[in-house]
């Protein structure tokens, strides 16, 4: 029976006679009869690698089919008599350790489920909670052989199963530590069948790169490398050589065979891996089939430059490795050893010669002219030289006239070959600095057929950037020096709509360069063949930005025409958008503000008070409608300045703060108190103006908006902060100002508002800087928007330049931002030593817009009762053994509403700052008292609250549990509730501190409820018995 239960499965045309033969196969484990030969069976490694073949299918599967050998699995451990020895079974049976036996039986039968929720069930909520398994069944522990994990992920990986799946199980295995002990074969097979298939996906790599360019990271391609060393390093003995060997043939052979396919930065990242997890190996673990397909690696043609001298590298280094015992090898792999040597030797004259020095054909024979070379001295190799000729001339120049009709010549001659040899990067990264040379550009005033010409490379070179982010930088420096070197060309090469096109798309990086300047870390990083980002590309892209900001802060010293119309044409979409306003619109960039503000700085010194009102009034309409907060903090930025430069128009923000409608747009009136408060806060401010704040903000702390009353508050005492700074009497000796300040700081929360308000600080007059323009805090604001330029590019930009000496700048450059933000809590009490720079300091700090004024007693009620907020009940709510955000977010948000004391967590510090659990706590954080407690330490701490009164209530599912509702279910008023984990529920050891355990009556069929879910039942009865 059981050769025709294998005849059949080896019939593999058929899935029907594979599903009739495990049928048969299931059945004839339940006989009484054939007892012997069953048993004779399972000691065969053919009975295990039938259902291996069968689990570990990396195509769609029958779903009938891997269920019974599942329950085959389980049944053929369950009816053995004897000890089994196979390759993919060991299983002991020692009547002296019968539990031993058990465990193994328990294992296999939870592998089976395990395999059941990931492969059959795909639901990836439910295979998130097989993590742990998964970990165990990695462990060296596990009484489950190896390759039963294999065949799970072989299945689970392949390309049927949903992406999300494939993701997380992919992870999971390049982040756990595998020993394959005798499973080698079985996991080459797992690599080259499921994992590397996936893992070489190119979406996986172009989705997880991070950072600007000097230190570009591709997350998922280091992720990779690392799991490959790992596992190498993992296996460095002498016994585990033939493990090292099937796992470098099997990424060497898929790589081989796909080598058309996958995408070149996945084949750098894997043979990255291989090299540093052979490192340091002492035995030969290769042969010379190993070596032949490394060399075949070294000779693809087709990749990037970065990505083939990246390959070569690696392949140069990994063929060190492998031959590193080379005797058994013989002759040829010696001359493939010599081959793959000559391949970097190639590799490290192409670095040397990266840049060309030898000497101009131009300056070396003045009397060869393009007319009689037929432009020969152009040609092949000769054009970089010739373009690095041009330029030396132009310098040598100076202000001598030159022949327009020869440049025009040569430039012509330069562009045609140009064009014919298909734009090679090295001549075209270097011919802005030729077509935009400050002498070429004059000479274009008086010839039109050489500004022609120019215009034309110009427009050409701007066409060819667009898919070559290098060429942003030489542009855009050369663009800059020749504007303000010769400021009169600035209309000919349309510098308006050259600043307007940059400010609505600032160039950036597209995600396949992202992926080689990743490429290049790894060259940068090798200490034997270190090749930089600036050998292939020159300077960052970050350096064009820093010309680009840099020529708009100048723009009054070219042409101070162009800074108004600019400035118009810039704000005027801006303008016209009507509400409701999306949050987020393609067209709006942080760009456009921050040009909008270097071009308002340099407006208002040369604009009237009324011209000055007039563009008040439309930036507060613009203001009034924008939703996203970062748009929001540039456009108060420009009013501040706006009113500090021409302090009457400050009389328009006061009569929009006296409106009586508060309902229709709180949160332009709530800007406006920002505005009105940093303008207060000013040296050159009033204290007549500085009075008449204060007096507004005492009405507006009562508005029924939430919005505009809690930043009226929060603005308060900064304001009186700052006039008992500057002496000012008038605010406070009014009783209305005194009494608002002091019961504003009376309340909890005001000492301690959220460190996160401080990314939006702001003084508009120490601030005013480009370092805090372009790197600024407020760029971390939700959502986050990215720093085009640092500081240090700036200095990089001004270190060799002597064109803007002489040159004005709107906005100075200041100082480098810190990267830790200082904590902006505010003193509960001003001191008499407090300096009136810290309190201008204090005065911009943004505070927090969610209030806590109804935390204290009622405004109506007697002054001199007691102010301290105290909760409604004495029940304690304890999520120490909760770990997901999310949940905690939803405890403290029905444990707040029904009045919980306090509620304990785990690590609160890193929990209150997560998305998810501010998403669900909606500010509930700000009025529950949530404390410290690690589940370590639960047991000692309930055991201490016990001594003081408290009644331990644990929520679980046991033998002993009371139904919640139940006339047995009597909660004490002093309780202290405890909620289990997700999963596991409440542990043993803390059960055993339960004085009480309450179950929830449940009708449906589901197991259990979500844990925020039960509680807030549990509260809800809670509440029922205590306060009717």
């Amino acid at each position: 029976l059981w050769r025709c239960i294998r005849n059949l499965l080896d019939f593999s045309e058929k899935s029907s006679y594979k599903t009739t033969a495990y049928t048969i196969w299931l059945r004839w484990l339940d006989l009484d009869s054939h007892g012997y030969s069953r048993q004779v069976a399972l000691q065969k490694d053919p009975y295990w690698k039938y259902l291996l073949g069968t689990l570990g299918q990396s195509s769609q599967g029958d779903t009938e089919q891997r269920k019974i050998c599942l329950h085959v699995l389980k049944k053929s451990i369950s009816i053995s008599r004897n000890n089994i020895r196979a390759n993919d079974m060991e299983l002991t049976l020692d009547q002296e350790d019968k539990l031993g036996s058990m465990v193994t039986e328990s294992q296999y039968a939870r592998f089976c489920t395990v395999y059941e929720t990931i492969v059959i069930g795909r639901y990836l909520n439910q295979a998130l909670e097989c993590v742990q398994d998964l970990d165990h069944l990695a462990s060296a522990e596990t009484m489950v052989q190896k390759s039963w994990l294999f065949a799970l992920l072989e299945s689970a990986l392949s390309p049927v199963t949903q992406d999300s799946m494939r993701k997380t199980l992919g992870n999971w295995l390049m982040s756990t530590d595998i020993r394959l002990f005798s499973h080698a074969e079985d996991f080459a097979t797992l690599l080259q069948k499921s994992f590397l298939p996936w893992a070489t996906q190119g979406p996986l790599f172009t989705g997880s790169v991070q950072g600007k360019t000097r230190d570009m990271r591709c997350a998922h391609g280091t992720r990779l490398s690392n799991f490959l060393e790992r596992l190498l390093q993992a296996h460095l003995s002498r016994d585990d050589a033939y493990s090292r060997k099937c796992i470098v043939n099997a990424v060497l052979t898929y790589l081989d065979a796909n080598k058309n396919k996958v995408v070149p930065v996945a084949v750098i990242y894997l043979l990255h891996g291989l090299v540093k997890g052979l490192q340091g190996e002492a035995t030969a673990c290769m042969e010379g089939e190993a070596l032949e397909l490394i060399l075949s690696m070294s000779r693809i043609t087709g990749y990037p430059e970065v990505a083939r001298d990246a390959m070569l590298v690696q392949c140069y280094k990994l063929s060190q490795l492998i031959s590193q015992d080379a005797e058994t090898y013989g002759e040829s792999g010696t001359e493939k050893l010599t081959a793959s040597d000559a391949k970097l030797e190639v590799l490290s004259k192409q670095i040397e010669a990266f840049k060309i020095s030898a000497p101009s054909r131009f300056e070396s024979d003045e009397k060869r002219s393009l007319d009689s070379s037929k432009h020969t001295s152009v040609q092949g190799t000769g054009l970089l030289m010739a373009c690095e000729s041009l330029v030396s001339i132009l310098d040598k120049a100076g202000n001598a006239t030159l022949d327009a009709q020869k440049l025009d010549r040569a430039f012509d001659a330069v562009w045609n070959e140009v064009e014919r040899q298909d734009y090679p990067r090295d001549v075209i990264m270097f011919l802005p600095r030729l077509a935009l040379h400050p002498g070429c550009v004059s000479r274009c005033l008086e010839d039109d057929t050489l500004c022609a010409t120019i215009l034309e490379i110009f427009t050409q070179l701007q066409r060819l950037m667009k898919g070559r982010i290098y060429m942003w930088t030489p542009i855009m420096k050369a663009y800059r020096t020749a504007m303000i070197s010769c400021p009169a060309a600035a209309e000919k090469f349309g510098m308006d709509e050259f600043i307007i096109q940059t400010a609505n798309n600032l160039p950036a990086a597209r995600l396949e360069f992202k992926l080689e300047a990743a490429a290049v870390q790894l060259l940068t990083e090798d200490g034997d063949i270190h090749r930089s980002y600036s050998d292939y590309y020159g300077e960052y892209e970050e350096v064009g930005h820093a010309a680009f900001f840099d020529l708009v802060n100048r723009l009054h010293n070219v042409d101070s025409s162009m800074v108004g119309e600019i400035y118009d044409r810039l704000l005027k979409p801006w303008t016209k958008q009507r509400p409701p306003v999306p949050i987020v619109t393609r067209w709006k960039t942080t760009t456009q503000l921050q040009v909008l503000l270097m071009l308002s700085e340099q407006c208002l010194q040369l604009i009237s008070a009324r011209e000055a009102e007039d563009q008040l009034r439309v930036l507060l309409r613009v203001v009034a409608i924008e939703p996203l907060p970062r748009y929001r903090f540039l456009l108060e930025w420009i009013i501040a300045r706006v009113i500090l430069n021409h302090p009457s128009t400050g009389e328009l923000v006061l009569d929009a703060l006296s409106s009586k409608d508060h309902h229709s747009n709180p949160k332009y009136l709530g800007t406006l108190v920002k505005i009105a408060l940093m303008i207060a806060c000013q040296d050159n401010c009033s204290r007549d103006f500085a009075a008449r704040v204060a007096y507004r903000l005492v009405a507006l702390a009562s508005s029924a908006k939430i919005i505009i009353r809690h930043e009226a508050q929060w603005s308060f005492p900064i304001l009186w902060d700052y006039a008992d700074s500057r002496g000012w009497t008038e605010i406070q000796s009014n009783p209305a100002c005194a009494a608002l300040n002091d019961y504003i700081r009376s309340l909890e929360r005001f000492s301690e508002p959220p460190p996160a308000r401080e990314l939006e600080r702001l003084d508009p007059s120490a601030d005013n800087t480009l370092t805090n323009l372009l790197q600024g805090k407020y760029l971390r604001v939700e959502p986050p928007g990215e720093e085009a330029v640092a500081a240090g590019d700036f200095q990089r930009l001004w270190g060799k330049d002597t064109t803007t000496k002489s040159f004005s700048e709107a906005l100075p450059l200041g100082f480098q931002p810190s990267t830790s933000p200082q904590s902006s809590a505010l003193p509960a009490q001003a001191t008499q030593e407090q300096s009136k720079e810290s309190a201008r300091t204090e005065a911009f700090a943004a505070l927090q817009t969610k209030g806590t004024a109804y935390l204290s007693t009622d405004l109506s009620s007697d002054s001199s009762s007691s102010t301290s907020t105290t909760r409604p009940t004495s029940l304690i709510v304890v999520g120490s053994l909760v770990d997901n955000a999310y949940n905690l977010g939803g405890l403290s948000r029905i444990s707040e509403i029904f009045g919980a004391e306090a509620m304990y967590i785990q690590s609160p510090q890193s929990v209150l700052g997560n998305k998810d659990f501010i998403s669900v706590a909606v500010a509930s954080q700000n009025h529950l008292p949530i404390h410290d407690l690690h589940s370590d330490n639960l047991s000692a701490f309930l055991t201490g609250k016990k001594t003081e009164g408290y009644t331990v209530v644990g929520v679980e599912q046991t033998d002993r549990s009371v139904l919640l509702g139940s006339e047995a279910c009597k909660l004490p008023e002093k309780t202290l509730l405890v909620m289990g984990r997700e999963k596991e529920g409440v542990p043993a050891h803390v059960l055993g501190e339960c004085d009480l355990l309450v179950e929830i009556p449940q009708r449906g069929v589901t197991r259990s409820m979500n844990v925020q879910t039960a509680c807030g039942v549990v509260l809800f009865e809670y509440a029922r018995q205590h306060q009717g």
